[in-house]
């Protein structure tokens, strides 16, 4: 194989003394993800197929070498698995994982019972080491999830819909009562309102994009550009308020979930939805999407968990769940969490396991979220026997941990087997330096892809056209066909009289009455038939002669008009 002049030579897998053809190895095919795909030989013009070939053997390149340190990847996501058939393991509680794990692990476990201001919605930082909570009442703080340290408290006193970090923990995006508002997440000041998202009840942030996406009572989709301060696009889903809102992490498209039961997929570049899914009967309570972007899971208000495949838009399972289901979210691993009134449930193989029934045989972990004690209640609250309900769920990224936001504060849970064991730290990193996080965003802000290049398919962005000059040559051809066939139609059909007047009222009323049969109209054509035409040359003998006469009798002046 010729190799290019400076090249470093193609790595090795261990115990192997030629190359590896990483696009026959099924594990090299995944490192590629579909780079080298397309025929160069289609390319127009011949400094395009350079730079094509190049930028393939790079990818070829790159992917040897990922393939050879996988002998590097120690870490590996385990389960908990059962020691016999009998076995299940949703029946293993919080406090037997607990003790079965390191004191680090154990760590992340634990409860804040903050009773006064649920229910609670949360959110973390793609790294997972800063968790952001809201309270209903208005009652905000910022944790460092690692060091277990309060970052910063604020208590708005209003009403608080959502909370959503922006490109790392310093900003923080919070849906209050009329608009969103940006508050520095380190010393709680009010950094900027958005008041073109008015009523804002959902919000989300696209990473690669950098915007802010919202929705709001008024059943508005909008896109705020963070790094510019622009409104980017503003889209009215005519459905009426905004139920979920979530994203694709493969392609930036919102799934804008609604209260008649329907599930659009929206793009700032499009106004009109890209798709439109019929997933339940009643209202959407919640949706989400798993990290490779290929299976969706939507909640209903109907007590159905339905699983979607977005390549093909088919239902590939119904299951039934014990109570309503208000909330989900998929893992880095491709586990479900779902809140079912005072339960937290986990799914395992919800994506690959089809059919209906009940979601029982899926269930992986389960927990019962308890009341806090009494201790942590005012001496004055009235619902002090009241039961506890999930608000929210979130996995929190690398980490086997998942968050629960409920009535009475917050709730952190060990599921085994969650997060990604080898993370890649130039793209997510728990453990970064402050000059490390402004390397960071200055490479964000560089890379920035643009908000056109939202859509169903991402592969497109990149893609050459293999000629496109034959791509127009087809599609006048095909448009010609058409037309061709259209007029043969036309040609085909029998024509019409057309005459003037043809829609007055006196020509639809005769046309009415041709085929009307009376006593009258049947004496008329008998008598006709029997004297054969004669009475009414007499008749027209008797009108001539009378117009003679009278013609005589006219004046001179008068007579050219008889």
């Amino acid at each position: 194989r010729k190799k290019r002049r400076g090249a470093a030579p193609a790595p090795k897998r261990a115990g192997e003394d030629h190359e590896v053809d990483v696009e026959a190895d099924a594990r090299g095919r995944v490192y590629l993800r579909g780079a080298t795909s397309g025929d160069k030989k289609k390319l127009p013009f011949k400094r395009v197929r350079e730079t094509m070939r190049e930028s393939n053997e790079r990818a070829r390149e790159a992917a040897r070498a990922a393939l050879a340190s996988e002998v590097l990847l120690t870490e590996s996501a385990g389960h908990v698995q059962p020691e016999s058939s009998g076995e299940r393991t949703f029946r293993m509680s919080q406090a037997e994982l607990k003790a079965s794990v390191d004191l680090n692990a154990a760590a992340n476990a634990f409860d804040l019972h903050l009773t006064q201001s649920g229910p609670y919605v949360l959110d973390y930082t793609r790294n997972g080491r800063w968790l952001a909570l809201g309270g209903r009442k208005g009652h905000v703080a910022v944790l460092d999830a690692m060091r277990s340290q309060l970052g910063a408290e604020l208590d708005l006193g209003e009403p608080v819909h959502d909370v959503q970090f922006l490109h790392n923990q310093t900003l923080l995006a919070v849906a209050q009562r009329s608009y969103v508002y940006v508050y520095d997440s380190v010393t709680g000041a009010e950094v900027h309102c958005l008041r073109r998202h008015e009523r804002p009840l959902r919000l989300q942030f696209l990473p690669y994009h950098l915007l802010l996406v919202s929705g709001g009572r008024s059943g508005y989709v909008k896109w705020h550009d963070v790094s510019t301060g622009q409104l980017v696009a503003s889209y009215g889903t005519k459905s009426g308020p905004c139920r979920a809102l979530r994203q694709d992490p493969t392609s930036g498209v919102a799934l804008f979930g609604q209260a008649n039961g329907v599930v659009s997929m929206w793009s700032p570049a499009s106004g009109a939805p890209l798709a439109s899914l019929l997933c339940h009967r009643g209202a959407v309570n919640d949706v989400a999407m798993g990290r490779q972007g290929r299976y969706l899971a939507t909640a209903g208000a109907d007590g159905v968990v339905k699983v979607w495949d977005v390549r093909t838009f088919r239902c590939l399972a119904t299951r039934t769940a014990d109570d309503a289901v208000h909330t989900l979210d998929v893992s880095d691993q491709g586990l479900l969490a779902l809140g079912v009134g005072r339960r937290v449930q986990v799914w395992r193989g919800w994506e690959t396991r089809g059919g209906n029934g009940s979601g029982s045989s899926l269930t992986y972990l389960r927990h019962e979220l308890h009341a806090a004690p009494a201790q942590y209640r005012a001496s004055s609250d009235p619902f002090s026997t009241r039961n506890v309900s999930a608000a929210c769920v979130r996995f929190r990224p690398l980490e086997d941990v998942l968050g629960v936001g409920h009535t009475d504060g917050f709730s952190a849970l060990l599921v085994p087997g969650a997060g990604e064991a080898n993370f890649d730290a130039f793209e997510a990193n728990p453990f970064e330096t402050p000059k490390q996080r402004r390397e960071r965003e200055v490479h964000a802000l560089m890379n920035k892809l643009q908000p056109d290049t939202i859509a169903l398919d991402p592969d497109f962005v990149g893609g050459v056209d293999a000629d496109p000059a034959a791509r127009q040559r087809e599609i006048r051809d095909a448009q010609e066909a058409a037309n061709r066939t259209r007029k043969e139609e036309a040609a085909a059909r029998p024509g019409k009289n057309k005459a003037r007047g043809r829609n007055k009222i006196r020509a639809k009323l005769r046309k009415k009455q041709q085929n009307v049969v009376d006593e009258q109209g049947e004496k008329l054509k008998a008598a006709l038939r029997k004297d054969g035409g004669k009475a009414s040359a007499d008749a027209r003998a008797r009108q001539e002669a009378r117009r003679a006469e009278l013609k005589a009798q006219a004046p001179p002046s008068v007579q050219r008009f008889f």
